[in-house]
């Protein structure tokens, strides 16, 4: 690995903590520029609580956050356009600081980095998915160039010894994991069941599943989605299964395969299809131990190993006719590629590059008619959550560029109403309002979600706040995630940094 990219574990508790006082560690989705959660944490971790987090005492001695059911903040984001969905969370901020406070007291980091080298014993394991730093793009760029690097180009590599490879996930991971199960990956499950009044031998996995049970309406299903930090913990969970997979591989006398993991997803490399279907079997039964189950819909076995190692929408890609002349060719090509391969990552790098010739001195393409343009890039948003980002910034550079003023706020009018009827649309509605806002008609618009809404300027918060102390209420309730400045003087055409991942990379 590169020296731009670095593993949080090769980090310092100081260092993991700075890293996840990150904006972007805190929530890993695209946000408009105006948005900056993590800096409102880091201001309440530094200024507020002066770099001491202490749940007991911010709390209100009388009241219990267990009761409350909407500590953490929800952001709901549309998958197919109709009735399956993602929720992302953004975790209360106090509980945020007091889960990256704990971890990275250098006592308890030295303790978890010690648990992951356990668990990365095996060299037949290989897990990928350990949240890294990169200073050239991205943390999320390099995430992804990690999972390029070491998932798709190192399965090739493996076609050489292995005949076989079987693919399979955990199906909805997140909101399947067992709170109490963290005790267990830092401790041993063993060790925790037989002694589990000796609390104190084993009180880090404790404290982690009870901050986690404590803003999830006591809940001892599922943790958060949408930030690294949540992403570390599942890694931890997920290598201690990894540790527990290679105890009953050997215990078996399985020698002959190799494991890649990226978080939920794994590859298993086999000379025999019948040796790949007994390791499936066997992690079938241990998953199940932790409330996991594979996903039968998604788990195949080819003989086919380069193939199957780079995914389907990237070699359909490969074949697809791309030599269009208009933006409305080009984006008609896109629409038929997305309804046979909805969500690809090959939309946003088609995307970006519409995006990019519309910005050049000389477009290589002809705008043949805007509002088709735009009507195409509205259903291709609808229906495609991972380009909400980068679709709204092509929209906002075709009304910029190509729509008369006098018709803006009527074109835009239609989209709203495309948008209102997606069900769960909270993300959706979110890039729409970056469209509007400078185009001064955010205010004739009426949202159902309450983040644009304190956007537009009404009163609230994002998060429950009635258990907190006053004195640090202020601090809380001030919205000071919105920067004001930042929206008062926001481009009418959004800006690459707010939706670019990577900036100097190519994937081929």
């Amino acid at each position: 690995m590169k020296n731009n990219i670095k593993s949080v574990l090769s980090f310092s508790g100081k260092e993991a903590r700075a890293f996840f006082l990150r904006s972007e560690s805190y929530c890993n989705l695209e946000l408009p520029e105006y948005i900056d959660i993590g800096k409102m944490v880091r201001d309440l971790f530094h200024n507020t609580l002066s770099g001491r987090v202490s749940l007991d005492s911010i709390k209100e001695p009388e009241k219990n956050p267990e009761t409350l059911s909407d500590i953490n903040y929800t952001l709901f984001t549309n998958k197919d356009g109709h009735y399956e969905w993602r929720k992302f969370q953004f975790i209360h901020p106090v509980f945020y600081l007091s889960l990256v406070d704990l971890i990275t007291k250098e006592k308890n980091w030295e303790f978890i980095k010690h648990r992951f080298s356990l668990y990365q014993r095996n060299p037949l394991i290989n897990a990928i998915g350990i949240p890294v730093s990169d200073s050239q793009n991205k943390d999320k760029g390099g995430q992804i160039k990690t999972w390029w690097e070491n998932i798709e180009q190192e399965s090739i590599k493996l076609s050489l010894e292995y005949a076989y490879v079987l693919q399979t996930d955990i199906t909805n991971c997140y909101p399947s994991i067992y709170t109490h199960s963290f005790a267990w990956a830092l401790h041993g499950k063993e060790f925790v069941k037989n002694f589990i009044k000796t609390s104190s031998k084993y009180q880090l996995g404790n404290d982690i599943d009870k901050l986690l049970r404590a803003m999830q309406y006591a809940q001892t299903n599922g943790i958060p989605q949408g930030s690294v930090l949540m992403d570390f913990l599942a890694e931890l969970l997920l290598g201690y299964i990894d540790n527990r997979l290679s105890t009953i591989l050997q215990r078996e006398g399985i020698t002959e395969y190799y494991i890649l993991r990226y978080r939920d997803d794994y590859k298993i490399f086999t000379n025999t299809p019948l040796l790949g279907d007994r390791i499936l079997v066997l992690l079938n039964e241990l998953l199940a131990e932790f409330g996991f189950k594979l996903n039968a819909k998604k788990t195949t076995c080819s003989d086919c190993i380069i193939h199957s190692s780079i995914k389907q929408d990237k070699l359909a890609w490969l074949a697809y006719n791309k030599d269009f002349k208009s933006y409305q060719g080009e984006l008609l090509n896109l629409y038929v590629f997305s309804k046979q391969y909805p969500n690809s990552g090959r939309l946003i790098v088609a995307l970006e590059q519409i995006y990019d010739d519309l910005n050049a001195e000389r477009p290589k393409k002809y705008m043949h008619d805007p509002v088709v343009v735009l009507a195409i890039l509205v259903d291709l948003m609808i229906h495609n959550p991972r380009i909400y980002p980068i679709c709204s910034a092509v929209i906002s550079k075709v009304i910029f560029q190509y729509i008369p003023v006098s018709d803006k706020d009527r074109i835009l009018s239609k989209i709203y109403n495309r948008f209102k009827n997606v069900v769960n649309n909270a993300y959706l509605e979110l890039w729409f309002q970056r469209i509007a806002i400078p185009l001064g008609v955010d205010l004739h618009y009426k949202y159902n979600h309450t983040i644009c809404q304190l956007i537009q300027g009404n009163s609230g918060t994002l998060w429950n706040n009635s258990w907190v102390k006053e004195k640090y209420l202020s601090s809380l309730s001030k919205n000071s995630w919105l920067l004001p400045d930042k929206k008062n003087n926001v481009s009418p055409v959004i800006n690459p940094a707010e939706f670019k991942v990577f900036f100097n990379y190519d994937f081929k």
